[in-house]
């Protein structure tokens, strides 16, 4: 199957359907490197160049460079507790159902829109540019955003 058919399908996907889809890791693209220190509570401070954030110390935190049709990319993965947070340079993603709501959320001091689907089993989050491209999804287990909204108030924009 010719590359630009394949390429097209997972556009209208991933623009159709808000999913994420990753092509295989790129040569060319480099990790993105950051740095993990000890902050308060059971809680770790992680940072790069470009944005800086709290978690807590127990979830996994993988980092990676990748492309995706419209160029190269970084995402720092979270995970524990149930919840599913990844940050991206694209500066968007968010979810695309129906009951979608749109608000306003305060990042790193810059007004930026959210979108939140809330689901039986919790909820979606998706906040939008920040940081320069950087962008956040977070999925969680319960309807509590708590943690949630610790991690969105730590962030930080390095000057």
């Amino acid at each position: 199957m010719n590359t630009k058919v394949v390429l097209g399908i997972l556009v209208v996907l991933l623009v159709g359907g808000g999913i994420y889809f990753y092509s295989q890791k790129d040569s060319d693209a480099t990790e993105i490197e950051g740095q993990i220190t000890a902050a308060e509570d059971g809680w770790s401070q992680y940072d790069n160049d470009t944005v800086g954030f709290k978690y807590p110390s127990n979830w996994e935190l993988t980092t990676s460079g990748r492309t995706m049709g419209t160029g190269p990319f970084g995402s720092v993965h979270l995970q524990g507790d149930g919840y599913i947070v990844e940050f991206t340079t694209i500066g968007k993603g968010f979810p695309s159902e129906d009951n979608t709501q749109v608000g306003e959320h305060v990042v790193a001091g810059q007004k930026t829109k959210t979108l939140e689907n809330k689901t039986e089993a919790g909820f979606h989050l998706g906040v939008g540019s920040f940081c320069g491209s950087w962008s956040v999804r977070i999925s969680s287990p319960t309807n509590s955003k708590n943690i949630a909204d610790r991690i969105l108030d730590s962030i930080q924009c390095p000057e």
